[in-house]
């Protein structure tokens, strides 16, 4: 049946969710088949196993707060070029005590991505929806979120990590309402609703985005897990979105070789030579990993290791 009216609410949302753990999904890929099954997570946001979404630490003393601070120090002045890095890190500080974590250098990383889409592309400026691909433990939503700007923040992903997401997100937004929408109907109707803020929605039924006006859309460190066809449904719905201008900010390597033995290659994503680049380097926050192994911060040399960025708006297709 095509309902009209989207799952409302916490407890049904993660419910829903949690019932549909153990569905086929088209849109998962052999990797993330895999890593699916290292870990169990339940409506309660009790996570058992290794996930590879980030990294989170629960010790919280000073002695590791200092630590981290310290080693932070380098990545910190990368987002002094930002007006608004300042904020959106106090956002960051303040989203890690509500999920009851360590801020770590996972975090670092979505608070600078926040703010050089804040930079390029004002977020007090934009009124239609923000789209997140693909987040991890819910952060980079959570900042947006806290940002207060934009009318809607869609999220979207495979139904376990999805489920995770919505349990750290519930943490530092539980007030918001918040929707699961399936179908075409059930997404119109969550974003005419004035009371829901954020809209998730499973990564099989993606291509109902397409609904959306999506002004700003994030991808960070997942799509070079995904098979290239999905890839390319991804970039067609941004492409053909109820937006008249969509900005894309993509984070992944240069070269990935999947379990399946399927490769994905950054510069063959569906890009278009009339896109509009505003931003195009090495993410060099990305290039390091921090871990207890002296000197602790340690950089990810080789080609196959280079994470790119971009922010580009892209070209849309005719209607």
């Amino acid at each position: 049946m095509n309902r009209t009216s989207p799952i409302i609410g916490w407890a049904d949302t993660l419910n829903s969710l949690q019932n549909g753990l153990f569905e086929e999904e088209r849109s998962r890929s052999a990797y993330w088949d895999e890593e699916s099954e290292k870990f169990t997570v339940d409506a309660n946001g009790e996570i058992h196993g290794v996930n590879s979404m980030g990294t989170v630490s629960r010790k919280r003393d000073m002695f590791h707060q200092i630590a981290h601070w310290t080693l932070l120090s380098p990545f910190r002045l990368l987002g002094l070029r930002y007006n608004s890095f300042s904020i959106h890190l106090q956002n960051g500080y303040a989203i890690a005590r509500m999920h009851h974590r360590l801020f770590t250098h996972d975090m670092l990383r979505q608070v600078l991505v926040i703010s050089l889409l804040d930079h390029y592309l004002p977020l007090s400026e934009q009124k239609g929806c923000g789209l997140i691909i693909g987040d991890g433990y819910g952060i980079l939503t959570s900042l947006f979120l806290r940002s207060g700007y934009m009318k809607k923040i869609v999220t979207c992903n495979l139904t376990k990590s999805l489920l995770l997401d919505l349990t750290e997100i519930k943490k530092s937004s539980p007030k918001i309402g918040v929707a699961l929408a399936s179908t075409t109907n059930e997404i119109k109707a969550a974003f005419c609703d004035d009371s829901i803020r954020l809209i998730a929605v499973q990564a099989d039924n993606a291509e109902i985005i397409r609904e959306m006006p999506v002004n700003i859309a994030t991808n960070v460190h997942s799509m070079m897990e995904m098979e290239p066809n999905v890839i390319n449904a991804y970039f067609n719905i941004l492409r053909s979105n109820k937006s008249d201008q969509t900005a894309f900010y993509c984070a992944n390597r240069l070269y990935k070789k999947l379990q399946g033995g399927t490769v994905t290659r950054f510069m063959e994503y569906p890009w278009d030579k009339n896109d509009k680049i505003l931003h195009d380097s090495v993410s060099h926050w990305s290039q390091w990993n921090i871990n207890k192994t002296p000197p602790f911060l340690h950089y990810r040399f080789g080609k196959s290791r280079k994470v790119w960025h971009r922010l580009a708006i892209l070209k849309m297709s005719p209607r």
